[in-house]
């Protein structure tokens, strides 16, 4: 993910790099039972510390994986990640792989659809990337909806762990392909 610029786009929404000042307000959206029992990895409860530390850690860590605030007119909405994961049971073959949660009040109003474009036209500009991978949990409906819109194919489910409900649960494992990409307006 090296290659990505640390604005992305021009237009009511953007993707900037998330910074550790925008911990209080990521951490307000994100400490939601609502948002985060759809994520893989976080712990839960989750601490305004961990938050700090998480930021932070996306600063200086491997260009491989970093974390964008999602904007809208300046205003933080949630987050969207990138990183290149190696092939397993979440991705046929090693590349670029994205995340994404949005804060509760805003749901339903177009932004994670419009962030994720963005997010993957950045992809498909700057990596040289064809494919790009991600997934949810089943019963995200909402989610997958964004990704089916942007011309992200449903691959089948596999088990993978969820660390806020302390459970394996089925993953719906899912691929965006460069040539099927429908990007949407930011």
């Amino acid at each position: 993910m090296h290659r990505l610029p640390d604005r992305i786009g021009t237009g009511e929404i953007q993707l900037r790099r998330a910074s550790p000042a925008d911990s209080a307000t990521l951490f307000a959206l994100f400490n939601n039972w609502n948002v985060v029992k759809w994520l893989a990895r976080p712990n839960w409860p989750v601490s305004f510390m961990e938050t700090v530390e998480f930021i932070e850690a996306a600063n200086r860590g491997p260009e491989s994986a970093q974390y964008w605030a999602i904007e809208r007119n300046g205003v933080v909405l949630g987050a969207i990640s990138g990183s290149i994961e190696p092939a397993g049971s979440r991705q046929s073959a090693p590349g670029p792989h994205i995340g994404y949660w949005l804060g509760e009040p805003f749901w339903g109003q177009g932004v994670m659809t419009r962030a994720a474009s963005l997010f993957c036209a950045a992809i498909f500009e700057h990596t040289g990337a064809n494919t790009i991978y991600s997934g949810v949990f089943e019963g995200n409906e909402g989610s997958l909806r964004i990704q089916q819109k942007l011309g992200f194919v449903a691959l089948g489910g596999v088990p993978q762990f969820c660390t806020p409900r302390n459970a394996e649960l089925a993953h719906i494992n899912t691929l965006l392909q460069r040539p099927d990409f429908r990007p949407v307006a930011g």
